[in-house]
């Protein structure tokens, strides 16, 4: 190919207006997909379908009563109480696991809490269904025997949680339940 052939150089407009219409859009699609999905304060849901059994993000979220919403938690309060702050860590972090380690570190009452949270944890999210019944169990027990020591703000947003997907769980009568999580962090409502 010779670049001095008069035919080559009768399609150079066309070739660099093409060359240029591809940059184009390869510019916008990467500059699109480097902003944020959401802005600060957006709310994503986080639907577990049992026949998948994976994740699916949507935004907004559904109406839908089975929609639980799972705080994302700014701790405040007392800097030295570090081991509330470990359990609001464990909290933002939605580890079933974790959580049902919690309880193992906490008295009797607390503990009924955490594995209730960590069943309906696993229900929810890792569509555990058989788990269920032992939430409303725990939940059950721990409502009749109360908290005994004085619990933790962690401890009381604990319970909200478990509470939440409870209810939502008899709501969504055999339906998954979808599990709502705010970007931006909310102080907990125990202080």
């Amino acid at each position: 190919m010779n670049p001095q052939n008069p035919a080559i150089r009768s399609y150079a407009p066309f070739i660099w207006f093409g060359l240029a219409a591809v940059l184009a859009f390869v510019s916008f699609s990467c500059a699109s997909s480097l902003e944020p999905p959401q802005a600060a304060g957006a709310t994503t849901v986080v639907t577990v379908t049992p026949s998948a059994g994976q994740a699916v993000l949507t935004s907004p979220p559904p109406a839908d009563p089975a929609v639980v919403q799972w705080p994302f938690f700014q701790p405040v309060g007392d800097p030295a109480d570090n081991q509330d702050k470990k359990r609001f860590d464990i909290l933002n972090a939605m580890s079933c696991e974790r959580i049902r380690k919690i309880g193992e570190e906490r008295p009797d009452s607390l503990r009924t809490l955490y594995a209730g949270l960590a069943d309906a944890c696993e229900s929810a999210l890792l569509v555990r269904t058989d788990r269920w019944q032992g939430a409303e169990q725990s939940l059950a027990t721990y409502k009749s025997v109360g908290a005994g020591p004085e619990p933790t703000c962690a401890d009381k947003q604990a319970l909200r949680i478990l509470e939440n997907l409870v209810d939502a769980h008899r709501q969504a009568a055999n339906q998954p339940v979808k599990v709502m999580r705010l970007s931006a962090p909310e102080p907990p409502d125990c202080y």
